[in-house]
Formats: structure tokens, sequence, C-alpha cells
């Protein structure tokens, strides 16, 4: 069954992610994902199953994290949403914001569906510190990014990609970065993205001071 539904792996890794998306999408709209081979509890033989219940529109509502100039390209030519986060799989020799300005802008070229705009969220890890106890509870992620890439992002260890800066100090500090970041500039929205190994705590206290501090700054205000 879920080689019926995923297909094989034959494919090469790129080849066979752009199947499984297409895939995912196909079922979205409400084409079958399989057909029933015999009678059964999901109904008798020949029975089309589909994704229910049926989401009109959903299929173009998927976002799609591409890592170079040619993948957002694609998502652009797709009709899918552009997801840009912390990490740039190629290195074209630019800042990391600058890299993924680029590719935001080849998006917006492909991107040509009737009726819809093209959404693109940026992802940046942002560690705002309004107290000496923020300090304490982010310093640990601070130095373990400080020890692991240099001041434009590349790994130490000389390992590919080019990853994004870690916004962190005072409220205005972080505020001023976001501001002079030219990839959120071409951006709609910003998504907070939280260190991967963050505890609980951390997690609550850097959403807070976001929520409190950051966001207000920069224009955002909450749903009431």
């Amino acid at each position: 069954m879920l080689d019926t539904v995923f297909g094989t792996a034959a494919r090469d890794f790129s080849a066979e992610a752009q199947h499984r998306i297409a895939r995912l999408r196909a079922a979205l709209r409400g084409e079958a994902v399989a057909v029933t081979g015999g009678d059964g509890p999901l109904g008798a033989a020949g029975t089309e199953l589909t994704v229910t219940p049926h989401a009109p529109g959903l299929a173009d509502r998927v976002w799609y994290g591409p890592g170079s100039r040619a993948t957002a390209e694609r998502t652009g030519r797709n009709g899918m949403d552009l997801l840009v986060s912390t990490l740039n799989t190629e290195d074209t020799g630019q800042s990391f914001e600058e890299g993924q300005r680029d590719q935001i802008r080849a998006y917006r070229a492909a991107f040509d569906v009737p009726g819809r705009n093209p959404r693109v969220n940026a992802g940046r890890i942002i560690l705002p510190s309004v107290t000496t106890s923020d300090d304490a509870l982010f310093r640990d992620y601070i130095d373990w990014y400080d020890n692991r890439f240099d001041a434009r992002g590349r790994p130490k260890d000389g390992s590919l990609g080019v990853f994004s800066l870690t916004h962190h100090g005072r409220p205005d500090d972080v505020v001023a970065g976001l501001a002079a970041d030219v990839a959120l500039a071409e951006a709609t929205g910003l998504d907070v993205v939280l260190p991967a190994d963050a505890t609980p705590e951390m997690s609550r206290r850097i959403l807070e001071n976001v929520a409190t501090t950051v966001a207000p700054a920069l224009g955002w205000t909450p749903a009431r």
C-alpha cells in the first residue's frame, strides 16, 4: 500500500521528493490516493480512497522550504508558498541574507498563478534578552553557535551550507538587526524559529520576549 501511495525509492533523492510533493498536493485536491483491491473495512473492491474531509484550496496553501535559488524558482513555478529559513544549502559567496533575498526574487519572478499572490515567510532565530536571567538562559546556545559558525554563518568545520545569524541581545538591537535583513525586507511574514534543543522554559521566554518587545516594534499587533 505504501509503495502504491508514495511510489518507490528508485528515483534520486530530489526527484523522489518532488514526486511525493506532487502526490501530496494531488491528494489534497481530492484525487484518489489509492484504490482498494478487495472488499474490506475501507470499502468494496475498486473503492477510491481520498483525503477526507476535503478542504477546497488546501493544495494551494502548501509551503515549501528551498535551500537554493534553483529550488526557490521551482517552488514558484509549482505555485507553492515559500518558506525560507535558517539554512542556505548553496554558498554563492554572498552573505546569508543576500543569498536568500535572491532566492525570494527568483521565486517571485517564477510565480504565475492567476488570482493568487505569492506568500513568503522567512524564519529567524531570535533571542531578545530583557533581563539578566534571559542572558543566562540563552548563553549556552549563543556560545554553541559562536563556536560552530564564523561571523558570516559559514560552518567552521568546513561543511557545506550558510546559516543565518542568531539575532540576540537587547530588544532594540534585535529589532535593528531584523530591520537591516535584506531577505526579510522581501518577505511577507516572519517566523520565529526556536533552537532545536531549547528547553520548554527557554522556548516560552523567547516567545514571550518576542511578543512583548520585538514584534510590536516591527508593526505586529496581537489578534483580538
